[in-house]
Parts: structure tokens; sequence; C-alpha cells
């Protein structure tokens, strides 16, 4: 079985019963959207803060459901846009508006999603649902039946579970459904193509291509597979450069080893949907651009499924809000879609060639590939 992504929720069985029904899990039930949580523990408190104080809910009225997403389901649903009035939003999303201590561990999901759903005849989510623990039953406000420990024992009675203990949570039974191609999101391919990877770019200056040709392929068709040595010989040649410089106290040219460094000052790295957008806020922000745009070049960045995935859910750790390396811009304006990610962490790594430590669990075992070319501006303004 594919490693997952999960993500918990606890609901009413009144609630779940209506979603069964459907044979998928929607926000039309409880509200706008519906918050899952990085974990069970973070469920539980979700569901206390907000839950038990809008109805009274006998707690033995409760599940606890866990959706399993693959990277291509994490892929897929964290770059669509949801079909709602508003903001153009993520169907899947992580909240991070705020400065905390510890990881709220909150996601919004602004959709439906299938109990069972497929994408290319591969599963990409399965939801499970289970009881509750006796622990989290007394967090909720109720208190668990009285321990094994204090009741007379039947030595031919089965022995009862920890109160910590998980029950064992089952597959809903439902009909498996293929994912629809939706209107909007930049990994939605009306052609029906493989899924494979998404394509990001930005705008830099020509003196930061020539020094960084270590990374980049020389063309978007580029085998890595039959070019890994000549990349390999470059790789390493530049690090020997590197090496000598510093060991010969010679000033060493500003570069980065693994990926592209943001701007001074700057907390994120700039990305967008296509090379037009790019280029059109490179020009609006950038007065220097705008009389020479002849010294940029647009730096077309791509990233694996696998790579995606890894971006979308793993977290920075520069700042107390706790947001994921790569997250879609928020829209002020609902209807101009802007199509803007930001990259957050002090570098964009771009290794397309060599294979990380990662202990992500959506890529265990697979190289989280994230490669780069670079393209001429063509942009044309009076």
């Amino acid at each position: 079985m594919a490693e997952v992504f999960s993500l918990w929720v606890v609901a009413t069985k009144s609630i779940f019963h209506k979603w069964t029904v459907d044979g998928k899990l929607s926000p039309s039930f409880v509200g706008q959207h519906i918050g899952l949580s990085s974990d069970p523990e973070k469920a539980v408190e979700y569901a206390n803060n907000h839950m038990t104080k809008d109805q009274l809910v006998d707690v033995d009225d409760l599940v606890m459901l866990k959706t399993d997403f693959t990277a291509k389901g994490v892929a897929l649903y964290c770059t669509t846009l949801a079909d709602q009035p508003g903001s153009p939003t993520p169907m899947l999303r992580k909240i991070c508006h705020k400065d905390f201590k510890n990881d709220e561990g909150k996601w919004h999901l602004h959709g439906d999603i299938p109990f069972k759903q497929n994408h290319d005849g591969e599963r990409i989510v399965t939801i499970l649902c289970g009881d509750l623990t006796s622990e989290e039953k007394k967090k909720l406000g109720k208190k668990a039946p009285e321990s094994s420990s204090k009741r007379p024992h039947d030595a031919d009675s089965p022995i009862e579970e920890s109160p910590s203990k998980r029950p064992r949570a089952a597959e809903v039974e439902a009909k498996e459904q293929d994912w629809k191609p939706q209107k909007k999101g930049p990994l939605q391919d009306h052609e029906k193509k493989p899924l494979k990877s998404l394509v990001l770019y930005t705008v830099v200056k020509k003196e930061w291509v020539e020094k960084h040709t270590h990374l980049l392929k020389k063309t978007p068709q580029d085998d890595h597979a039959q070019n890994n040595q000549k990349f390999m010989e470059r790789y390493t040649a530049f690090l020997h450069t590197q090496r000598l410089e510093l060991e010969e106290h010679k000033v060493c040219v500003k570069v980065c080893e693994n990926g592209y460094e943001r701007q001074r000052n700057q907390w994120s790295i700039e990305l967008f949907e296509d090379k037009e957008r790019a280029e059109n806020s490179a020009w609006c922000k950038n007065n220097h651009f705008q009389r020479e745009p002849q010294s940029y070049q647009v730096l077309a960045v791509e990233f694996s499924i696998p790579a995606l995935a890894h971006a979308l859910t793993e977290c920075e750790q520069e700042t107390a809000k706790f947001r994921t390396r790569l997250v879609r811009a928020y829209n002020r304006d609902p209807q101009n879609d802007l199509k803007t990610w930001y990259w957050n962490g002090a570098t964009l790594p771009l290794v397309p060639l060599f294979q990380r430590e990662n202990k992500f669990p959506l890529s265990a075992g697979a190289i989280l590939e994230v490669s780069a070319w670079t393209e001429s501006v063509i942009i044309q303004h009076e």
C-alpha cells in the first residue's frame, strides 16, 4: 500500500450517516468547510472547542474519521480550486493565519471528497471510520466506563483494551468514484495526460543563471537519466572550484549550492502558475526589469508529484505560523485570480539529480525531484 498523508475529524453519527448516503464528506451539512486536523488529539480538541459548544452531543454518538491521501491526492486537492463563491481557494488548505507556540494542525476542506476515490486507476483517497477512545470521550466531557482494573474480572471474559488504545478503524463501505476534472487548477489537464508534475515560474537575473548552471537543465525535455553523468560532473566541478577559492582566500562568488535563495528582506519566494503572470509581476514591481528586460530570464521550476505533496504539507520552521513550504496566495479580489504561490523558506531547492534523505511518509523511498530550466523573457509593454 502506498504511503499516505492523514487528516482526522470528529463527527456525529447523524452527520456521518448523511455523508454515507451521498458516499462522500460534504461541507454542505456542517457549514462552509469541514475542519480537519493533523492528528486525532487535535481533532478531539477542535471538536471540544466547536461542536460541543454549539450543541449538546452524547460522546457515545461520535465517531472518528480518518482521511488518507496519497501524494497524488494531496497534489490534486491542495492545488484545485473549490467551486464556491468568493475568493479563489484550494479545496484543501492548511490554516496558518496567527502565531502560535505549537502547530494547531488545522486544515479546511472546501468541497466534497468521496470515501473512496481513484485517479487513472490509482486510489488517491480512502476514508476510515472508528470509535473514540475512552480518553477522548473524557476530554469531550463524559466519563468513560469504569476501567477493568477497578471491576471484578471474570477469567472467561475478554480483557478490555487500554483507554488510550484506538479502536480499529475500518474503511467506509462506499462505491469507488473517479476524480472528475475541475474547472480551475494548475494540475487540471482536460486532455487527460498522465499527472506527472507541476511547473511554476519566477523571474531571475541572467547573472544568477550564469552562476547556477550546475542546477539547471538545458531544456524542459532533458532526460535526467541520460544526462546524469554530465550533470554530476558539472556539479562536482562547481563544488571543487568553490572549495579552492575558499582555501586561497579569494572572493567567492555568492551562489547557492542547491537552489534559488529568496531576496533580502523577503519571507518567501513568489512563484506563478504561468510565465506571463511572472513577467507581469516583475514589470509592476521592478523598475530595472522595465528598463532592461533583456537582463532577465524566466526560471521554470518543476515539482514532481511526490515533491509537490511534500512541499504542500511540510511546515516551515522559521516562523510561528507553521505555514506549509508551498502555499497558494490569498486573493483579495474574488474576480481576479492572481495564480500566485509562495515558497516559505530561505532556499527553494533545485535538485534534479540527487536523491535526498527524507522522512516524509508520502515520499519514503522516492526521489523528491524538483528541477528547473530557464526561458527567455517575451513580455511586450509600450
